[in-house]
C-alpha cells in the first residue's frame, strides 16, 4: 500500500490584487473563452450526476454504495466550483474572488482525500480494483493540489500583466479540472469499463473551438520561428519571443496535458539564451517540434473533416 499523507493547507498568497497517477493521463482541454463554455460545463456536471446515479444503483453492498455516493458527490461539487471559476474568467471577475473559489476547491479536495485515506481505503471487504482506483485518485489529487497551490498560484498579483495572471489561473484551472474529471472516470470504470469521458462530460463543441484556436496559434508560432530563423534580425526575434510567451499563457492550455512540460522545457531554454549565438541553434529543433505538435493536434477527432484556413492570420 502506498503511504501518503495529506499536505497541510498550502499558503496561497493574495497580494494587491512525481510518479503521476494513471488518472492524469488525459487532456486538460478546459480553458474558457466564451460564455457558452461555462454553460456547457454546468451541463456536463448535470450529465455526470445523472450517469453516476444510474451507476450507483448497480452496486449491491449498502456500505460501498454509501461510501461511493459520498466520493462521487464530492467530485461533482468540486467540478461545480471549477465551473464557477471558469465563469469568473469569462466575466473577468476580480482576481481575489477567483482565488477565493480556488481556496474552496482546495478545502473540499483535501477533505475528500482525508475521507479516502482515513475511511474509504480501510472499508471492510474492499476489493483490490477499487482499492487501487481510490489510492490512485488520492495520490493524483494530492499531487495536483501541491502543484497548483504551491507553485502556480503562489504570489499571483493582479498588478501583473493581465495575460500572465489569466494564463496562470487558466493553467491552474486546467490542471484541477483534468484531475477531477479523470478521477471521476477512473472510479466509474471500476464498475463499468464502457464509461468514457465523452459519456460523462459531453463537450465536443467546446473541444472543437479550442482545437481550432490551438491550431491557429501553433500555425502562427511556427511562422514566427521560421521568420526568426531565416532573418535573424531584432524585429523577427522580438516578435518570436513575444509569440512564445503569449502561447505559453494562452492556448498552450488546450494542448494535451502530457505535452505541456515539453513545450515549457523548450521555452525555458530559449528564454535563457543570452545572445543570438545561443538562440539560433535552438530554433531548428523547436520548429520541428512545433510542426510535429501541429500534426498531432490536426488529427484530433474534433477536427475530423473540418476545414482550416489561416489566410487571415496576421503575424
Amino acid at each position: 500500500m502506498r503511504t501518503s499523507s495529506v499536505p497541510p493547507p498550502p499558503s496561497v498568497e493574495i497580494h494587491s490584487a512525481e510518479a503521476q497517477a494513471s488518472v492524469l493521463n488525459a487532456p486538460a482541454d478546459i480553458a474558457p473563452a466564451r460564455p457558452h463554455a461555462s454553460e456547457q460545463r454546468a451541463a456536463d456536471v448535470s450529465l455526470f450526476r445523472s450517469q453516476i446515479s444510474v451507476l450507483l444503483t448497480h452496486i449491491d453492498a449498502p456500505a460501498s454504495q454509501t461510501m461511493l455516493r459520498r466520493i462521487f458527490g464530492d467530485l461533482a461539487c468540486i467540478l461545480e466550483h471549477l465551473n464557477d471559476i471558469e465563469n469568473d474568467l469569462v466575466l473577468n471577475h476580480d482576481v481575489h474572488d477567483t482565488l477565493a473559489r480556488f481556496k474552496r476547491v482546495r478545502e473540499e479536495a483535501l477533505a475528500l482525500v482525508i475521507f479516502i485515506e482515513s475511511q474509504a481505503l480501510h472499508s471492510e471487504g474492499l476489493d483490490e480494483k477499487l482499492f487501487k482506483a481510490l489510492d490512485g485518485i488520492s495520490y493524483a489529487i494530492t499531487h495536483e493540489l501541491r502543484r497548483v497551490f504551491r507553485v502556480e498560484l503562489i504570489g499571483l498579483d493582479s498588478d501583473q500583466a493581465r495575460h500572465i495572471v489569466r494564463g496562470r489561473i487558466i493553467h491552474s484551472h486546467g490542471l484541477l479540472s483534468n484531475c477531477f474529471q479523470q478521477s471521476t472516470i477512473s472510479l466509474a470504470n471500476v464498475f463499468d469499463s464502457t464509461i468514457t469521458g465523452a459519456m460523462l462530460f459531453d463537450d465536443l463543441q467546446l473541444r472543437l473551438q479550442q482545437s481550432l484556436v490551438l491550431c491557429r496559434d501553433l500555425w502562427k508560432l511556427t511562422r514566427l520561428v521560421e521568420r526568426a530563423e531565416a532573418n535573424g534580425d531584432d524585429q523577427s526575434i522580438i516578435a518570436f519571443v513575444q509569440g512564445l510567451s503569449q502561447f505559453r499563457h494562452g492556448s498552450m492550455h488546450y494542448l494535451m496535458y502530457k505535452d505541456w512540460e515539453e513545450y515549457e522545457i523548450f521555452e525555458r531554454k530559449i528564454m535563457a539564451a543570452n545572445s543570438l549565438t545561443d538562440l539560433v541553434p535552438m530554433l531548428g529543433p523547436f520548429l520541428c517540434y512545433l510542426e510535429a505538435l501541429y500534426g498531432h493536434v490536426r488529427m484530433r477527432a474534433a477536427l475530423k473533416d473540418h476545414p482550416i484556413d489561416f489566410s487571415d492570420v496576421q503575424l
